[in-house]
């Protein structure tokens, strides 16, 4: 478990609701690595990755959510073009917002095949209906939920969390009513070597 600073986050019932849902990551972090079996862990993989990506969504939104709306206070390290376009057109789906910031490289996509996992994420999200009306592939959910795309969603979700405490952050003169947002798993991104 580690902790990563808050004071990016704009809308503050949203960081009290991404609060809220890592505390519920943690009880299941806690279940997953109680499991004594393979088939205990693959089960939880599901909800866990569900969290992770509504997680990230959530910080996504609040990103377009600076952005269209803190006009006297801005956004810094937002090309004015982006700026212009979010403010003239709601930007409400991830999807959306994803190929915004792909466009622009707002999360400094310097891990090979970030935006593409985080694509890949989102689809694996939207599975949260049983059905798969989409066909996505794999079509079995034992498969498709499975622990290295669990592993691929926590990186994810810390890397976009500490690109938006050293890019986004609001500054020391920004009251922290939030604090901190503690990440249930073992940090990937320590140190430099460690790759997406």
């Amino acid at each position: 478990m580690f902790k990563v600073g808050a004071r990016f986050i704009g809308n503050f019932k949203d960081g009290d609701n991404i609060k809220y849902n890592l505390e519920i990551l943690n009880v299941l972090y806690t279940y997953y690595n109680q499991a004594v079996l393979t088939r205990e862990k693959l089960l939880l993989c599901k909800p866990i990755i569900i969290l992770l990506v509504s997680v990230i969504e959530a910080v996504v939104d609040d990103l377009f959510f600076k952005i269209d709306r803190y006009h006297r206070e801005g956004v810094s390290n937002i090309p004015i073009e982006m700026m212009e376009k979010i403010r003239s057109k709601k930007y409400k789906k991830l999807d959306n917002q994803l190929d915004l910031c792909i466009k622009y490289d707002i999360f400094d996509g310097v891990l090979s095949n970030f935006y593409a996992t985080l694509k890949e994420l989102i689809k694996l999200r939207n599975r949260i209906h049983i059905q798969n009306n989409k066909m996505y592939i794999p079509l079995d959910e034992d498969d498709a939920f499975s622990e290295s795309k669990k592993v691929s969603a926590e990186k994810i979700c810390e890397y976009i969390f500490k690109k938006m405490v050293n890019k986004f952050d609001r500054g020391p003169s920004f009251n922290d009513y939030i604090g901190y947002f503690e990440m249930p798993w073992e940090e990937h991104f320590s140190n430099s070597k460690n790759k997406l």
